[in-house]
């Protein structure tokens, strides 16, 4: 099978090679989970539960169903253990269990669930268990102990009424998605549960955003405004907190009819609508991938590949045409920064001041994962309007990558785009099987926008 999908596929010899890499990670006793690309040194260990729909898909899609159902054994026997509940850890915030953490695996069961129809029934599962544990309500978070010596976590013992839209905003898509597969009015309820509670808040009702962190109750505002949750409050970011739940309602839509649908969609417009005046330049083509309403800082960068996809998503199901040009004065403003040397694009946007605390990346340098994005939105923006630049310019970055990111042993996270120049060698299991979607998209460019098509989801970044 899997020499079957890659034969004839370009960059077949790269593709092997990656998959080659993750295999020899995830089979590693403990499993690798970030690495050395220059040396191929182990640099943590440990599962990446909650990596599972960032992984499991591709070695799937290639053939590898064998290291697929492993990975997915593994996380569900781990959840069995511990009752459902799992906890990143980390740093304060990490040592709450959050939505987000979980959204990952439950969207590799949804995905794999076409392929083997037992995992739609463990995604019920895990929805049902995380549905009375985050959302009995109000939205909530809740903060796990662990057994001394173990993962398995212990009761909550501090529940937050906090609303959070990366941690609930996403599970609107994944409940529409399980929704599909089984039928069962409860999923949708759940998804129009969510997304009321998150037009509900001050944010969406004044400014059409969605917040880091909202308090639902007297108790929940008053946790809102303590450190770590103030810092982002007033904060407009598109990756993944906006982005994520606007997928999430533009899934809702197409489970809707009549009035329902109609209000729906009225909202879908007035939140793109507003993201378009607000944040996007129409200039430079610059788009704001961040704004603090607060004090006017911003910030804009490479991450408005989503902004890209949903505006295709816009242009293709509202079949408003203005959706493709804002989606084309985007990528257009982009890609004049593309290397002539290199074919890759600097993670910050030239054209935009970068006013917001970053992590640490400089303004030449490359970032690999949103490289991976930003091929894929070319070429759904490419199918979307028959540019074939767009194409193109999408095959120059993959170029990039190959020649300046990938090592013997992996991928680099970071590269100057002038030279190519090795800034960044650490990287993780997650990371190197999301290469992957620039090479299928490559391939698959023609069915990229048809929802209906296996790789829709698969090259989707959530």
């Amino acid at each position: 099978m899997a020499e079957e999908v890659l034969a004839g596929t370009m960059r077949g010899k790269e593709i092997r090679r990656t998959l080659t890499r993750i295999e020899q990670m995830l089979s590693h006793e403990p499993p690798i989970k970030r690495y050395d690309a220059a040396t191929g040194e182990a640099l943590a260990f440990g599962p990446s539960y909650e990596d599972l729909g960032d992984y499991v898909p591709f070695l799937s899609h290639y053939g590898k169903t064998g290291r697929a159902d492993t990975e997915i054994g593994k996380a569900l026997d781990h959840l069995h253990r511990t009752g459902y509940r799992y906890r990143r850890g980390g740093s304060l915030i990490g040592l709450l269990s959050r939505g987000y953490d979980y959204s990952d695996m439950l969207f590799g069961l949804l995905l794999e669930a076409r392929r083997k129809p037992s995992y739609a029934r463990e995604a019920e599962r895990c929805l049902a268990a995380w549905e009375r544990f985050f959302f009995p309500g109000k939205p909530r978070m809740a903060a796990l102990l662990l057994l001394p010596g173990t993962g398995i976590p212990l009761p909550p013992v501090l529940s937050l009424p906090l609303l959070s839209a990366e941690d609930h905003g996403m599970f609107i898509e994944l409940s529409c998605m399980l929704h599909e597969l089984d039928g069962k009015a409860r999923w949708l309820r759940l998804a129009e549960r969510l997304s009321e509670t998150l037009f509900r808040t001050e944010e969406f009702r004044t400014r059409r955003y969605f917040p880091f962190y909202a308090g639902r109750s007297a108790a929940g505002r008053a946790i809102a405004r303590l450190p770590p949750f103030s810092r982002r409050r007033g904060e407009f970011q598109l990756l993944k907190q906006n982005s994520n739940t606007l997928f999430g309602l533009f899934a809702l839509r197409r489970r809707l009819t009549g009035r329902r649908k109609r209000a729906l969609e009225r909202r879908i417009r007035e939140t793109l609508d507003r993201w378009l005046a607000d944040y996007l330049d129409p200039e430079t083509g610059a788009f704001l991938t961040n704004y603090r309403h607060t004090t006017g800082e911003r910030g804009a960068d490479l991450t408005c590949f989503h902004m890209i996809d949903l505006l295709v998503e816009g242009a293709s199901s509202l079949k408003e045409r203005r959706y493709a040009e804002a989606a084309t004065r985007i990528a257009d403003g982009f890609l004049r920064h593309q290397s002539a040397r290199t074919g890759l694009l600097p993670f910050l946007n030239p054209d935009a001041p970068q006013q917001l605390r970053r992590f640490g990346i400089g303004p030449q340098d490359s970032w690999l994962d949103a490289e991976v994005d930003f091929c894929v939105s070319l070429h759904r923006l490419a199918r979307l309007t028959g540019e074939g630049r767009y194409r193109r310019a999408a095959a120059r970055i993959a170029d990039g990558i190959v020649r300046h990111h990938m090592t013997g042993h992996g991928f680099r996270a970071c590269v100057d785009i002038r030279e190519g120049k090795p800034l960044n060698g650490r990287y993780s299991v997650k990371m190197t099987a999301l290469v992957l979607k620039a090479f299928i998209a490559e391939r698959e460019w023609k069915s990229i926008n048809n929802r209906r098509s296996s790789h829709y989801y698969l090259l989707q970044d959530r």
